[in-house]
């Protein structure tokens, strides 16, 4: 057996695959293998194969190196992390001295082994090749099973289904509707029990070969995301013309890096995602543009507006194939917020990205917070965060946060806690009187249609909460949604140091209770009718 295990796998998958559409192919042009090699992968296969080494054996005490920079190269270091603690990337051409994160050598050592050798041995190659035809095969059944559904069947398919799906399937499940989940990280599997269905983890090439060869009608909801359009537009490449595909725009890649962020920071956008970025973005501008014209249905996570932007050839059509729809407030996780403190407590809830040399201010330092949370506490007021709790374990938030963890320490109006489950966090959150809404945007390089369209999440924890919002006023969607309904206050940049005497001069329980009656108008329940019945329009 060859050295190029992983490559030879790849290949006898790939060449399984037939292309249903020319056009979207076409938009990946000569991208298309490298982008599948970076989720053709299985890490269930890799975790057992893993455990079938003894503890003691040779090959799990040394370190092991994945051969080459590639798309393979990811896929293997994101299988391989959670398992073998000694990695290493070998390649003498590799700019870096790492690799997401990974050593890279320049050649191999005395007690280095390379994985293609640790999985190529007669033994468990033959286990690999013989666990993932099992996967592929139990996959089918589970889909079959699944989705052989007398009534309507949505499939959520994504690497990471993430919190707005969660409560989209909440709500169709309570309107008759079966919801399955296929996941293609193993990680995220545990986070979405109880909201769907059905759960199915796989990797992206298997879920390919499915697809492609599936004889039933099939709805698929799927998300498109930064760095990520390629997903989307790669199952319209292979996905057979009686299944549908929607696509959800999750964070927009022209509204979030514009020309002019580009052309001004490229330096800065290599530091975050690789040398080859700006090659890797005008790809997916490419693959957003071709979903915006020609997916089966489109959903816009923000304002009615967020479209307008992304059509450059508009129609009737094209209208009816678009659809605005924010992940509203869930009655379910609706709690009461009556408590007003003196000493009024703000609270975030939102993932932050840890500081890292891969994630540099000019591009993250609004979410990041760490300006803003110093000047609010300087300044006397109570503030709390609740990090996402996809983002890392709290085991490791002192390696992750120092700053964050420190300033904790040092001062009794701040806490950094991780956060919790949407079914749990609310009830957490209910007792402040404010959800914060309000960015430091001081150096920050990201286009202002992001924030014009955007309808985030976490406005709806806080009305769910019952608590009013603080909102930056470059939130322009959120901000029209807090006057209609008074639920809150606009921030301008200028205001920020200014907070506490704004927050003393509002009337919380006034407040309060417009935010009550604005979840009971705005709540999903109410309007999911919008969504099932673009499903029903796309199906048709």
């Amino acid at each position: 057996m060859r050295s190029d295990f992983f490559e030879e796998i790849f290949f006898s998958s790939f060449e399984k695959l037939t292309v249903v559409s020319e056009e979207a192919k076409d938009v990946l042009g000569g991208s298309s293998i490298e982008l599948l090699k970076e989720e053709g992968i299985n890490h269930q296969v890799i975790k057992q194969c893993y455990g079938l080494l003894p503890e003691e054996s040779e090959p799990k005490n040394r370190r092991w190196l994945i051969d080459g920079v590639s798309g393979l190269s990811i896929a293997l270091l994101q299988a391989l992390k959670p398992l073998h603690q000694n990695l290493g990337v070998l390649s003498a051409s590799h700019r870096s001295n790492t690799f997401m994160g990974t050593p890279v050598v320049r050649e191999i050592g005395d007690g280095d082994i390379l994985v293609n050798d640790v999985f190529s041995g007669e033994r468990l190659g033959q286990q690999y090749k013989t666990l993932l035809k099992q996967h592929r095969r139990k996959l089918e059944e589970a889909l079959e099973q699944a989705t052989g559904h007398d009534g309507s069947v949505i499939v959520f398919a994504a690497k990471k289904v993430y919190f707005n799906q969660l409560r989209l399937s909440k709500v169709l499940r309570d309107c008759g509707y079966k919801t399955v989940a296929l996941v293609f990280d193993q990680n995220m599997v545990k986070h979405q029990a109880g909201f769907f269905d059905d759960i199915i983890y796989t990797d992206f090439i298997s879920f390919l070969m499915l697809l492609n060869s599936v004889d039933r009608k099939l709805l698929l909801h799927t998300q498109g995301w930064l760095f990520r359009y390629h997903i989307p537009v790669l199952i319209d490449t292979y996905k057979p013309k009686h299944c549908r595909q929607i696509i959800e725009i999750m964070d927009s890649q022209s509204f979030y890096l514009p020309e002019a962020t580009v052309s001004k920071i490229p330096d800065t956008m290599k530091m975050a995602w690789g040398e080859n970025v700006i090659e890797n973005h005008q790809l997916q501008l490419a693959c957003e543009n071709y979903i915006v014209h020609h997916a089966d249905g489109v959903i816009f996570n923000g304002d009615d507006e967020y479209r307008q932007p992304l059509v450059k050839r508009d129609s009737p059509h094209l209208r009816n194939k678009h659809l605005a729809f924010p992940a509203l407030p869930v009655k379910d996780f609706f709690h009461a917020s009556n408590i007003v403190n003196q000493e009024k407590r703000l609270v975030f809830v939102g993932g932050v990205p840890p500081f890292s040399a891969n994630r540099p201010h000019e591009l993250f330092g609004d979410s990041q917070l760490l300006g803003l949370v110093m000047k609010l506490i300087a300044r006397g007021c109570y503030l709390d965060i609740y990090n996402n709790p996809l983002i890392a374990a709290e085991e490791e938030y002192a390696k992750l946060y120092p700053d964050f963890i420190e300033l904790a320490k040092r001062h009794r109006n701040f806490n950094f806690f991780i956060g919790d489950m949407p079914q749990h966090i609310n009830q957490k959150i209910a007792h402040y009187d404010f959800g914060l809404m309000v960015y430091d945007f001081g150096g920050i390089y990201t286009g202002d249609l992001h924030f014009k369209h955007l309808i985030p999440t976490k406005l709806f924890n806080y009305l769910e909460a019952g608590l009013p919002v603080l909102v930056s006023d470059r939130f322009s969607a959120v901000c029209s949604i807090v006057k209609e309904y008074r639920i809150g206050v606009i921030i301008n940049q200028r205001e920020i140091e200014f907070l506490p005497e704004i927050i003393e001069m509002l009337d919380v329980a006034e407040l309060k209770r417009n935010v009550v009656a604005a979840r009971e108008e705005l709540q999903m329940h109410n309007n999911i009718h919008r969504l099932t019945g673009f499903y029903e329009q796309v199906m048709a």
